[in-house]
């Protein structure tokens, strides 16, 4: 047996820590070993993102508590409210359902900016509604009724932030009323009456 034990470094404690959602961990990390919560802890993520796309909603509340930003934003212009949108499983690489209750938890820090833009890196820019949106689609599509669910909750979440612009709105609606078929995303836009059903 060698003598060369494998150490984790206090980041990939910390990452670990908050992918599993050990919030006596992470409040030791913080408090004790000062790791902050606003560092990134890779090239892609903050703490509160990934707290928020794990849906750790306990998470999410300690780290804002002791002064993550949630209005941070990477290069692209990811901000923790996306990736709580998107949804992650720890040390999987596919999706995972959204989380609301992270997406609440963010929406309702002033900090946080329900009209952000994020470059997809795909030639274009989306906002956490179309973003939502998109995800809701896709879901349904995909025939998994309960995150479609949850999605269609993240969606509901954003159109009733006070925050939100009426020309975000109004942009993402003219979407929803070219889609094929989706009655729910429709409904919550208001486009279900006579003039819009299609």
């Amino acid at each position: 047996m060698s003598s060369h034990a494998i150490t984790l470094t206090k980041k990939q404690e910390f990452m670990d820590a908050i992918g599993v959602g050990k919030l006596g961990k992470v409040k030791r990390l913080v408090e004790e070993e000062d790791m902050s919560p606003n560092n990134m802890v890779n090239k892609y993520v903050t703490p509160l993102m990934l707290a928020a796309g794990y849906g750790h909603g306990n998470l999410v509340k300690y780290l804002i508590k002791v002064g993550a930003n949630p209005g941070f934003k990477t290069r692209s212009g990811l901000t923790a409210l996306f990736h709580a949108i998107e949804g992650k499983t720890y040390n999987e690489d596919y999706e995972d359902p959204p989380r609301p209750e992270s997406v609440k938890l963010l929406l309702a820090d002033p900090r946080t900016d329900p009209n952000a833009s994020w470059d997809t890196g795909r030639g274009g820019h989306i906002s956490p509604l179309g973003w939502a949106v998109m995800k809701a689609e896709s879901s349904e599509a995909a025939g998994k009724p309960s995150w479609y669910q949850d999605r269609l909750k993240v969606v509901q979440l954003l159109l009733e932030h006070p925050g939100l612009k009426k020309a975000e709105r109004q942009n993402i609606q003219t979407k929803v009323a070219a889609l094929k078929g989706n009655y729910d995303l429709k409904k919550l836009f208001g486009l279900t009456g006579r003039w819009w059903f299609f």
